[in-house]
Parts: C-alpha cells; structure tokens; sequence
C-alpha cells in the first residue's frame, strides 16, 4: 500500500459505506491476503509490513488515517 498525495496512485481507505468510492472491505481483504502469502514464505512467526520509501510520506497523516482504518 502507497497513501501519500503525490507519489503514490493508491487509494486512501474510505471507510463510510455509504460514501462512493467505499473499500475498507476490498483493502482489509488486500491486506490480509498479502500477509498470508508473505506468512506462508518464512518461518518465523513475526512478520514486517514495510509501507512506502523514502519520498512517499510527504502529507503523512493520510498515511496515519489509513493505517488506523486497517
């Protein structure tokens, strides 16, 4: 996932189902399936879910929402 206003095409999370353009489901489900699938690689039972890179925290409270959505 990419949130950031300038240098990402994601999406932020809309959370309201009755707003257009709600996809809290389409993105919990995104995010659940990319876990498992990362899970099912290692064999540790701690995972790390880096978001972004360096330039894409320009307006980070967008991030923040988000990730609080999650």
């Amino acid at each position: 996932f990419c949130f950031d206003v300038t240098a990402c095409s994601d999406a932020p999370i809309i959370d309201d189902p009755q707003t257009p353009g709600y996809n809290l489901r389409y993105k919990l489900d995104s995010f659940i399936r990319t876990a498992t699938n990362q899970a099912n690689e290692y064999q540790t039972s701690n995972l790390i879910m880096t978001m972004g890179n360096d330039f894409t925290y320009s307006k980070a409270e967008t991030w923040y929402d988000s990730l609080d959505k999650l």
